[in-house]
């Protein structure tokens, strides 16, 4: 049934809801919902909003904006009697109804299509872990209410997605995959959109992010790129170009994969540990088709991410058809790439390719905002600080 079909059924229940998701500029869902009989309004006009709620809609002109649904991921949550619940992912414009140049989604669409016109089609499946404790050893066991909600995350985003309990007691795995590339980043941050609302119902504690342990265990996870088409017959060594150009921009690449200060202290373990950049897989004798990363984290805005590698595929499907290559399909984490955030935004700023393919808008939000959160950082005092200055 699509949107159109069902809206007859659910314009007339008093407490059907349509929720219109949109990212902002880190990446991170935001949720308005509204009533569904508001539907032929949305179909016709989009949804006014007030921009200032939207972070990194800093300019005066950008202070009333409209959600346009994208109606290809309309999808029914709920059809009960009791509750009757609807959710569509949107795009962002501006009140005269120009795309918002600070929307990454619309970004990665803009170099998604650029791919189509060359037969080149980008499929996409992500790993992330997690780490998940209750307040009490019951709360810790029961993990029903993990089942229910990745019900409902397979519901909302129509993709395959799977989890697991890893060999840590906390930890668990999340695999999410799709053949399109945009519906793929819409998964990413839906799971994550919906997993930390989920903790913060349950006042539980979840991490992303290293545990503060001496034993750290790095956060796990892995992006992997699939190419198919045509386009791919006619470039031998697509893949593993590709790789080579990633490593060529990886200092650029780490402000925008790795966009927390934490982000660099698991960069540090994964790099001690000695664990992989890449890995190139290659089908039997055939060709590559597919490369594994390592070093994205999963605070990443998915859409930024995926816009950015994909950038620096760009150039290697402009350059001739080179038959010759070394037969290196890993490589390690560069010893040059950054150590904290403030080296990265330097290595982000002085990378022309990558600020052309976000575009001016969304490279100088971006850039902004990191280089404010690291200041912010660098102002305060922390509790190791205390304890080793002022502590008695």
């Amino acid at each position: 049934m699509n949107h159109v079909t069902e809206s007859q059924s659910l314009s007339a229940h008093p407490d059907a809801r349509l929720n219109l998701l949109f990212s902002d500029w880190s990446g991170h869902m935001k949720s308005i919902i509204i009533p569904f009989k508001e539907i032929r309004k949305i179909q016709e006009n989009g949804w006014q909003m007030d921009g200032s709620a939207i972070q990194g809609a800093l300019r005066v002109q950008e202070t009333e904006m409209k959600v346009i649904p994208d109606w290809k991921t309309y999808r029914c949550f709920s059809s009960t009697q009791d509750s009757l619940f609807s959710s569509v992912i949107c795009q962002l414009h501006l009140a005269d109804g120009r795309p918002y140049a600070g929307d990454s989604r619309a970004r990665l669409h803009h170099i998604q299509r650029m791919l189509d016109e060359r037969e080149l089609a980008i499929q996409a499946a992500c790993e992330f872990s997690f780490y998940y404790d209750a307040d009490n050893k019951h709360e810790s066991s029961n993990l029903d209410w993990l089942e229910n909600w990745l019900s409902d995350v397979r519901c909302l985003s129509g993709l395959s997605i799977s989890m697991q309990q890893l060999s840590h007691t906390h930890q668990f795995l999340i695999h999410l995959e799709s053949a399109h590339l945009l519906q793929a980043a819409d998964g990413f941050a839906l799971v994550r959109h919906l997993l930390m609302s989920r903790i913060k119902e349950r006042k539980h504690f979840i991490s992303l992010m290293p545990l503060p342990h001496n034993d750290a265990r790095p956060q796990k996870m892995r992006l992997k790129l699939r190419c198919s088409g045509p386009g791919l017959k006619s470039h031998p060594l697509l893949i593993q170009k590709w790789a080579q150009t990633m490593v060529d921009h990886a200092s650029a690449l780490s402000c925008i994969c790795n966009p927390t200060i934490n982000s660099f202290r698991r960069l540090e373990i994964l790099r001690r540990q000695r664990q992989p950049y890449y890995i190139v897989h290659k089908e039997a004798q055939e060709q590559a088709t597919s490369i594994d990363l390592y070093t994205p984290d999963a605070l990443m805005n998915p859409y930024l991410t995926l816009t950015a590698l994909l950038a620096t595929l760009v150039p290697v499907l402009d350059q001739p058809t080179i038959h010759k290559t070394s037969n290196s399909c890993t490589s390690t984490i560069p010893e040059s790439l950054p150590r904290s955030l403030l080296e990265a935004c330097d290595a982000l700023s002085e990378d022309e390719w990558i600020a052309d393919a976000l575009g001016e808008t969304l490279f100088s939000i971006w850039l902004s905002h990191k280089l404010e959160e690291y200041q912010r950082f660098e102002e305060h005092i922390h509790d190791w600080e205390y304890q080793q200055y002022f502590g008695s």
